[in-house]
């Protein structure tokens, strides 16, 4: 179910939403900008700030696999890079971030925007926020998904290849849909 309704929105730097279980899923457009403003390479700032995953996903009658890149977590699931309260990348953050609370998962699923209204101390004060801004902030997030989806396709569904890139770590996910069981490990 799509949330349709306005409501009130503004960062106040609280880095609520950057200590959560939840990751930071990168496009490549994120990657490339990132890197370079952190004047390293595309290879070198995967190695030192990035978690590759692979999510099998087990559905009814068949399984997905997915090849991901998620910003790195601390031991205290902190994002690699909050400091204090405040996000070191600020003016140059992944899409996920820059689009929050207005993404796709949070706007299709009610007990999701919930859990996130809950921890964010910017709900219900700052900028209003009404349906036809955040279904286009949120649809920019699926057109850019659907990007990396189509992308990744042309490179056999790996990032290896399309970055060139070989993890010396690989964390690998089971979701079962059908129970909503997610188990993980590091390779």
């Amino acid at each position: 179910m799509r949330i349709v309704k306005t409501f009130r929105h503004r960062c106040v730097k609280c880095g609520n939403c950057c200590k959560t279980n939840g990751r930071v899923y990168l496009m490549v457009e994120d990657v490339l900008t990132l890197s370079e403003n952190m004047k390293m390479s595309v290879i070198l700032f995967l190695d030192q700030y990035c978690e590759y995953r692979v999510e099998r996903y087990i559905l009814p009658n068949k399984g997905i696999v997915q090849e991901k890149l998620a910003l790195r977590k601390l031991s205290d699931n902190k994002c690699i890079f909050l400091m204090g309260n405040l996000c070191r990348i600020h003016s140059v953050k992944p899409l996920q971030c820059k689009a929050a609370p207005c993404l796709p998962q949070f706007l299709d699923d009610e007990e999701a925007w919930l859990r996130f209204a809950a921890i964010c101390k910017g709900f219900g004060s700052g900028e209003e926020y009404k349906p036809n801004r955040y279904i286009r902030l949120s649809d920019e997030v699926r057109n850019q998904q659907a990007n990396y989806v189509n992308l990744l396709a042309k490179h056999n569904g790996s990032l290896k290849q399309l970055f060139g890139y070989n993890p010396r770590t690989v964390v690998e996910c089971v979701v079962d849909m059908q129970d909503m069981q997610w188990n993980s490990s590091r390779t």
